[in-house]
């Protein structure tokens, strides 16, 4: 959020948002984010969708995502993804910008962003990528299970992390879903990840 303030300070930054995924419907709740981000920034927004040969967006289109051009001149890329197996010139649009070391954020599945099985050159992006960038990969569920009947996870602010302006405005809840695993018994969060919740 404060990289946002100093954007909307200064100038209307440029979000591109990297959107493919068959199960959570991102192609439909990150519009709405961006028409928040555009009217509350001014931000110039760029969708990119996964688009089948007809150039319908279809979600369970894994090996296309267009308009990833747009990351040229993008201030902050937002991913939300699953286990795309994209051409190697689409997958360097997105790697290229991550390794720009301009703001970047993840949404759920970024965590499994990729997911080559039958191309050697790219399985580094199924699990190396994503622990680089993202501070973990795909590993599991924790507490799958009673989904929808009972609220089985809590959410809470981490000792330490009542001040982080990131948490502004939040207040502790439960929910009805699972959550990823990622940190703990032989998986831990890498680089300089920082759990806030």
């Amino acid at each position: 959020l404060s990289i946002l303030t100093t954007f909307s300070q200064k100038k209307a930054p440029h979000i591109v948002f990297v959107i493919g995924d068959e199960e959570y419907r991102s192609e439909e709740s990150m519009p709405m984010l961006g028409q928040i981000l555009h009217r509350e920034l001014g931000a110039k927004i760029s969708l990119c969708y996964p688009l089948n040969p007809e150039g319908i967006i279809d979600p369970n289109i894994t090996d296309n995502i267009e308009g990833l051009e747009a990351l040229a001149t993008a201030d902050l890329m937002v991913v939300f993804t699953r286990w795309r197996n994209l051409p190697a010139n689409q997958a360097k649009m997105i790697t290229d910008y991550a390794e720009s070391g301009r703001p970047m954020v993840g949404f759920r599945t970024a965590t499994h962003t990729f997911m080559y099985k039958d191309n050697p050159e790219m399985q580094h992006l199924n699990n190396d990528w994503p622990a680089k960038v993202f501070g973990q990969q795909w590993i599991t569920h924790h507490g799958h299970f009673d989904d929808g009947k009972f609220q089985v996870t809590n959410i809470s602010i981490k000792d330490g992390q009542e001040d982080n302006p990131i948490l502004n405005g939040f207040n502790d809840f439960e929910a009805f879903s699972w959550l990823y695993h990622v940190d703990g018994g032989d998986w831990k969060l890498q680089g300089d990840s920082e759990p806030i919740l």
